[in-house]
């Protein structure tokens, strides 16, 4: 499976008044289950040490 993640928009962190994104207002609600456990697994794996060469991501 291939999960398409966008480019960052900045480098600064979001400021605290904005709310998070509710899976359930996106299109296709039915996949709010889907969507939770995809960003569950990705804060799992970001938190590791490996974490850009398992994303495959920064610098070559």
């Amino acid at each position: 499976m291939l999960i398409l993640l966008p480019p960052s928009e900045g480098k600064t962190a979001a400021e605290a008044t904005n709310a998070p994104v509710q899976f359930a207002d996106l299109s296709f609600p039915e996949l709010t289950g889907e969507r939770e456990t995809v960003l569950e697994q990705l804060a799992a794996v970001s938190a590791q040490e490996t974490a850009l060469e398992q994303l495959k991501v920064g610098r070559p």
